[in-house]
C-alpha cells in the first residue's frame, strides 16, 4: 500500500516534506540527543544495580555512545536523500556508485551486539 501511494509525486513529495520536518525538528534541533540522555540518565542507576542483566554496566554506556552515533549519522543520510545528493533507492544508490554515502566504516557496531536476541546483528561501515 506505501508503494502504491508513494507511486503518486503529490504524495511523495508530501512525504518528503514530513520527514524533512521530523529530521530537522528531532534531530537537527538537538530533541533526539536530549531525549537519549534523558532516557540514559533515568535507567542508568537501574542497569547498573541490576543483577540480572544481560549486559555489563560498561557496556550499556558503550551502546549509548554507539546508539547516538548510529542514530545522528542515520539522519544525516536521510537528509541527504531527501536533498538529493544521496541515492533514495538501491537502484539509485548503485547507479551513482553509491556517491554521498556517510562515512561510518569508524562506528563500532559490536558494542550493540548484547542485543541480538538471537539474531544477527549486521555490521555497517556506511551508512545508508
Amino acid at each position: 500500500m506505501l508503494r502504491e501511494l508513494l507511486a503518486d509525486e503529490g504524495y511523495l513529495e508530501k512525504y518528503h516534506q514530513l520527514f524533512g520536518g521530523f529530521i530537522r525538528s528531532y534531530f537537527d534541533s538537538g530533541n533526539f540527543v536530549k531525549s537519549l540522555d534523558r532516557t540514559a540518565a533515568l535507567i542508568s542507576p537501574f542497569v547498573e544495580k541490576d543483577p540480572s542483566a544481560f549486559c555489563t554496566y560498561n557496556d550499556f554506556l558503550a551502546a549509548q555512545k554507539v546508539l547516538r552515533e548510529f542514530c545522528l549519522l542515520r539522519a544525516e543520510s536521510v537528509k541527504g536523500q531527501l536533498e538529493g545528493t544521496i541515492g533514495s533507492t538501491n537502484e539509485g544508490q548503485q547507479k551513482s556508485g553509491n556517491a554521498g554515502f556517510i562515512e561510518a566504516s569508524f562506528a563500532d557496531g559490536s558494542a550493540l551486539d548484547f542485543n541480538r536476541m538471537g539474531n544477527s546483528f549486521v555490521s555497517y561501515n556506511r551508512i545508508r
